[in-house]
């Protein structure tokens, strides 16, 4: 994990612990496993973006969605939901292009 880690605005610990019954190694080990693997994720979601890969794009989006919930992100994950009902409601990365520009920093924040 990051030596230094940064807790955003919409980090919601009560969801947390709520959703893992207080049970705290499985929180530390969902932590862990969603620091090992989101950037990854997070680089295919962009090479997608960048190769105009709409179906690999939408993937990516649905793949990472739950994601932010586990760990504590609920805001995040609202604003990528939303997102990915766009991407269902389109049917090219041109007509969601813009709505992406504005998620991407915000992706970005959450896995810092």
């Amino acid at each position: 994990m990051n030596s230094a880690p940064v807790f955003l605005p919409d980090f919601n610990a009560e969801q947390i612990t709520s959703y893992f019954s207080n049970d705290f190694n499985t929180i530390v080990e969902v932590f862990k496993i969603t620091d090992d693997n989101l950037q990854d994720d997070l680089d295919e979601v962009q090479k997608a973006f960048d190769k105009n890969d709409f179906q690999s794009l939408k993937a990516g989006i649905h793949k990472i969605k739950p994601v932010f919930t586990l760990v504590g992100l609920s805001e995040t994950e609202q604003e990528v939901k939303s997102f990915y009902n766009l991407c269902l409601a389109s049917s090219s990365i041109q007509e969601i292009g813009k709505r992406y520009l504005e998620l991407w920093p915000k992706l970005i924040k959450a896995r810092s």
